[in-house]
């Protein structure tokens, strides 16, 4: 008997004849043209770096035998990604700290062990359907079969291993899932796993389908309702009725799709009367998401090497960082943009950094802020340094101002670090302050109002009016005790109103 995953007339057939182009959402027909003119096994078709998973159309998630929640389907596209063969054995090994880049769930990030455990045994002992074309059609004369995707799995210390299963069946000793990661089919299925990573699991099994489709240049899929039912594993008999697989199933898949990838797509019910059948989905990639090319990727990796050598404090750039780590995540545009923002922070840098060597035999440059550096006994060199690049950015007539308001907000607001004062000035270069008041409106529309430095109570003249209201509460202890005491209520009243 010649297994199928499901019936040649399905919609998500998986065993078709050879389409006409192939095409995925970020892969032109071009590209994946040329990797079948290679010739080569799917498994070796998957872009570690680039994140980009080639997989047997067989392994589609609706052809698992058990529902996986959309951790559970990273997990097991992330385990195929790193897919890895020497002649009938197959196995895949990879790291916790890899596999967070694509998880936003927050039990992963916080290393829940019981999530990291059981996400793994759910992948592991899921097994890959197989059945015969009567088995959709009429279930009592057809066939079907369960093979493990895995024989043995495993994690120690923040590394993952999964041996795929190996052991022949059937008279011909046939090793089905070996056979799979070993295929050349002219049509594989082909997705960036960061963008699948985004989806909810609805999403997920919907848009392999679409991707199929998308493959044979079609932008129509008509499914049916019991397609849709298997499409989405929704079983039991409320699922029987198109409303609640509508809103339970279709359309936080259609929301997902359409707001995390470069596909539109849009729904139509098929009626028989006045009764919905099915429904067929049309979509449009207008706004498709090319992956980033291969020269932005070492350009992101160089900006990475060269930003992570500085002081890079703020959130933006933090997050900057972490795109350029990762670059293979970003899209063509999303590259772009956090190429040009990587070169503005290293040119600004570079300008700053040259100012500082050109005038570092100019005396005068570091005698100008020593006053203000000798208000902190313990500022460290480093320090002194990040605050001179960054005071440099504006012209020599307001810095002296600039950085004796931004000591003032440091007092106001009880810092305790000198990156405040750094963070503050930075803050102000990005926004393009060029003077005081420009700095004054940015932290009053932002903040809220700041105040003016408060007077020494030393060098308050005390007028005659005053002295003798104070002295109604003089002592017989003499007027230096009643001076002293005369301070100490100057103090309280300069201090600000809260």
């Amino acid at each position: 008997m010649r297994m199928v995953v499901f019936s040649k007339k399905k919609c998500y057939n998986v065993l078709n004849n050879k389409m006409r182009a192939q095409m995925s959402e970020k892969t032109t027909a071009k590209e994946v043209k040329q990797i079948h003119n290679d010739n080569e096994e799917v498994w070796k078709l998957s872009n570690i770096e680039r994140s980009e998973l080639v997989k047997s159309r067989s392994l589609l998630i609706t052809n698992l035998a058990n529902k996986m929640n959309s951790s559970q389907n990273v997990l097991f596209s992330f385990a195929l990604l790193n897919a890895n063969i020497e002649d009938d054995f197959a196995e895949s090994e990879f790291s916790l700290t890899d596999l967070r880049k694509f998880l936003n769930n927050q039990n992963y990030q916080k290393y829940d062990t019981r999530r990291i455990l059981k996400d793994l045994k759910t992948i592991a002992e899921n097994s890959l359907l197989m059945m015969d074309e009567e088995m959709v059609a009429n279930p009592q004369n057809g066939k079907a079969k369960g093979i493990l995707i895995f024989s043995d799995y495993s994690y120690n210390r923040g590394m993952y291993h999964l041996t795929f299963n190996s052991t022949p069946i059937g008279k011909k000793r046939l090793t089905p899932i070996i056979d799979l990661l070993r295929s050349k089919e002219d049509n594989p299925l082909i997705y960036n796993l960061a963008t699948f990573s985004k989806l909810n699991s609805r999403g997920q099994s919907l848009y392999e389908h679409l991707l199929i489709a998308t493959a044979q240049n079609k932008k129509k899929l008509s499914l049916s309702l019991e397609e849709l039912r298997g499409l989405f594993k929704a079983n039991g008999k409320s699922m029987e009725r198109f409303n609640a697989i509508k809103t339970k199933h279709l359309i936080p898949a259609l929301v997902s799709i359409n707001k995390n990838t470069g596909l539109d797509v849009k729904m139509e019910p098929i009626k028989e009367s006045r009764r919905i059948v099915g429904i067929n989905l049309y979509w449009s990639q207008e706004k498709v998401k090319l992956p980033s090319t291969e020269k932005q990727i070492s350009l992101m990796h160089d900006f990475y090497v060269q930003l992570s050598k500085l002081n890079l404090t703020s959130k933006e750039d933090v997050v900057l960082l972490s795109q350029l780590k990762d670059p293979q995540l970003l899209d063509r545009e999303q590259a772009s943009k956090a190429i040009a923002k990587a070169k503005k922070i290293r040119d600004t840098f570079k300008s700053a950094q040259n100012l500082i060597e050109n005038q570092k035999e100019d005396v005068e440059l570091l005698e100008q802020y020593t006053d203000f550096f000798n208000k902190f006994p313990n500022v460290t060199n480093s320090v002194k340094e990040s605050i001179v690049v960054e005071i440099l950015k504006f012209s020599e007539e307001y810095r002296e101002q600039l950085l004796e308001y931004a000591y003032n907000l440091y007092l106001q607001n009880g810092a305790s670090s000198l990156n405040y004062i750094v963070t503050t000035l930075k803050e102000w270069s990005d926004n393009h302050v060029t003077s005081l008041a420009d700095a004054r409106k940015l932290h009053d529309d932002t903040y809220g109002p700041s105040y003016d430095p408060l007077p020494n109570p030393d060098d308050v003249e005390i007028s005659p009016e005053f002295e003798a209201a104070m002295n109604l509460w003089s002592d017989k202890r003499g007027k230096e005790n009643n001076n002293q005491f005369l301070k100490a209520a100057l103090n309280c009243f300069f201090l600000p109103l809260i």
